[in-house]
């Protein structure tokens, strides 16, 4: 998929060796590095099918990449999926969140993206196109989304 947005690099992506993990899991995992406990969660499919949430428990912050990601700008996502997966990592003990691409946010910004997610699914199941709905962004969610 990156090919498609990078073509200059898609032949050096196929030369990438991927060495699989030795250890994995499926919904949550605590990791205890000296004196940080880490907890990973995978809460369902968002950006993508894979994305997981590190939660750093002594510094109060969750690093959640791009589940807190701009569900209408993302063609590669899972917009019927992110809605909930958004609802359950804000349910998460930590108080400030790391996106991959933003500041830090709070709580609030990701109950209200699960909101907008959550239209979005409605309107891609109603055969909207994204493109559309996209077009159709009011100038407040421009305004709050930077686009």
């Amino acid at each position: 998929m990156m090919g498609k947005w990078m073509p200059a690099a898609k032949e050096r992506m196929a030369t990438v060796m991927v060495d699989a993990p030795d250890v994995t899991f499926e919904e949550r995992m605590r990791l205890h590095l000296g004196g940080v406990t880490l907890r990973l969660d995978y809460f369902g499919s968002a950006h993508t099918d894979n994305d997981i949430a590190i939660g750093v428990e002594e510094a109060d912050v969750c690093f959640a990449g791009d589940i807190i990601g701009e569900p209408l700008f993302c063609e590669d996502a899972f917009p019927a999926e992110w809605g909930a997966t958004l609802r359950v990592l804000a349910a998460v003990p930590e108080e400030t969140f790391a996106s991959g691409h933003d500041p830090l946010i709070c709580r609030t910004y990701i109950e209200n993206l699960a909101v907008l997610a959550e239209a979005l699914a409605v309107s891609c199941a109603a055969g909207t196109p994204v493109e559309q709905i996209r077009a159709d962004a009011t100038p407040e969610f421009r305004a709050v989304f930077g686009h």
